[in-house]
């Protein structure tokens, strides 16, 4: 039987066949999600719940895998899904659930949902465009850093601009170029079709100024993120890759996020890795976080988690470092209108040089805010 499910699992995921012999850690990010899901097949489970299971991997690794959803679900094993890219996952699901929160804030088959004026792309993005409701009120004067995304650069201003993986896949931080030329970044045809360029569209976490720009994009109203100062208190290790980090902020630091938001460990080098909160919120805010963080050889920040990292030694994070647009928030942003927001490019019309990509090779999501 057990020769039976690793026959499946390589039928299911040909590479994997070719791979038999090397280490899981190895393994590129995409290859090692497919063994996950693999090691869980091996059981012949009649329920299969999948966790993201797209984060941070490329266009064409994601396409494999919800090919594989779908063969999964097709043989008979019901799925749950918990899904960032939202097109991806409708096209699979039979029924859907938007979670705003942590309650239900619209349920259904997917054609009815996105047929809603709050469907479900209005709540974590808007692949078919803006409201018509979101006229452009206001406008802010940002200056952005050569090579710096358009996202990144008003995130740095203190705009609270939508986003989620920061990978040009889920879409979350589409926006309208209303003026000015952009270098649209390394984004595949099926999250930025060509007709969607046409239209002004841009995906804001990859895209980065060319000249002056004028975009339309919706703010998220919550907290700003900041940089914090904070010091380890804790670090366990339950598993050979698996870290659990406790980190105490300033006695007078009351951090107070949303679930399902994230935080940014900066490292001396200027980059940042994200990682989701396994701490519970807390309307009045808390003053110790707790990350999990699983162990990729080679990942810069995991590779220090696991080799250097002390108990009493400083850390630095910025966060909240991701805002979930949700239901009650996209009704006041269409009676408020959406936001304009002036980049002004100090490399003027000369292209971009390309930057290193902001999503964290080494990202690992496991904790989970309760």
């Amino acid at each position: 039987m057990r020769a039976d499910s690793l026959q499946r699992v390589c039928a299911l995921f040909p590479v994997l066949a070719e791979k038999m012999d090397a280490p899981a850690g190895a393994l590129s990010g995409g290859q090692q999600q497919m063994v996950a899901i693999g090691r869980a097949l091996m059981a012949r489970p009649r329920f299969l719940l999948l966790d993201e299971p797209s984060l941070g991997l490329s266009p064409l690794i994601v396409r494999e895998l919800f090919r594989a959803i779908r063969e999964i679900n097709a043989e008979g094993v019901a799925v749950l899904l918990v899904e960032q890219n939202v097109a991806a996952a409708l096209e699979l699901a039979r029924r859907a659930y938007v979670l705003d929160e942590g309650r239900i804030a619209a349920e259904g088959e997917p054609r009815q949902l996105m047929s809603q004026p709050r469907n479900p792309e209005g709540i974590l993005g808007t692949p078919n465009g803006l409201s018509n409701h979101a006229q452009a009120q206001r406008a802010h004067a940002t200056k952005s850093q050569e090579g710096q995304s358009v996202l990144q650069a008003g995130l740095d201003a203190g705009h609270m601009m939508p986003y989620s993986c920061r990978a040009g896949v889920c879409r979350t931080c589409r926006g309208t170029i209303l003026e000015g030329k952009v270098d649209y970044g390394l984004v595949h045809e099926t999250y930025l079709p060509e007709s969607d360029k046409a239209k002004g569209y841009a995906l804001l976490c990859q895209a980065k100024p060319l000249s002056d720009l004028v975009i339309e994009v919706r703010e998220v109203q919550g907290v700003r993120p900041r940089i914090i100062p904070c010091r380890v208190e804790k670090l366990e290790k339950p598993a050979p890759d698996v870290a659990v980090i406790g980190l105490r902020l300033p006695m007078n630091e009351n951090f107070r996020f949303l679930a399902g938001q994230y935080i940014d460990f900066l490292l001396k080098d200027g980059k940042r890795r994200s990682y989701s909160l396994a701490t519970r919120p807390d309307p009045g805010g808390v003053t110790a976080l707790e990350i999990h963080v699983r162990h990729t050889p080679g990942g810069v920040f995991t590779d220090h988690v696991f080799d250097k990292l002390k108990v009493q030694g400083p850390a630095a994070l910025r966060g909240p470092a991701r805002q979930l647009l949700s239901a009650r928030r996209l009704e006041q942003a269409d009676r408020d209108g959406g936001e304009r927001h002036r980049l002004r490019a100090d490399q003027g019309d000369r292209p971009a040089r390309p930057g290193e990509e902001d999503f964290p090779s080494d990202h690992a999501l496991l904790g989970r805010a309760a």
